[in-house]
């Protein structure tokens, strides 16, 4: 069976679409049988994952940079290495 191409998809040509895609699910569950498949399948998940708390992580290290400038600004009694340190880390998650 040929697919269709992308061209001129219209509603018969995705159920041949979804009719193939669940005959790859179904026949590759095995994972002992089909180990890169259910590999990909696991790096996918997990970078899609990842991808989706990028944002958080972004947000939660711009959170974090506030308090720590103004304790850099302030004077307050942090010793400077760590506080450059973690600094420099917050910049890093969040240019990441």
């Amino acid at each position: 069976m040929a697919l269709p191409t992308e061209k001129a998809l219209n509603d018969a040509d995705e159920e041949v679409y979804s009719k193939a895609v669940r005959w790859v699910f179904e026949n590759t569950r095995d994972h002992a049988k089909f180990p890169v498949v259910w590999s990909e399948l696991k790096t996918y998940g997990h970078e899609r994952n990842l991808l989706g708390l990028r944002p958080i992580g972004v947000a939660l290290a711009s959170l974090a940079m506030i308090p720590l400038s103004l304790g850099l600004l302030l004077g307050s009694d942090l010793q400077l290495l760590p506080s450059c340190l973690l600094f420099a880390a917050c910049i890093g998650s969040g240019v990441w």
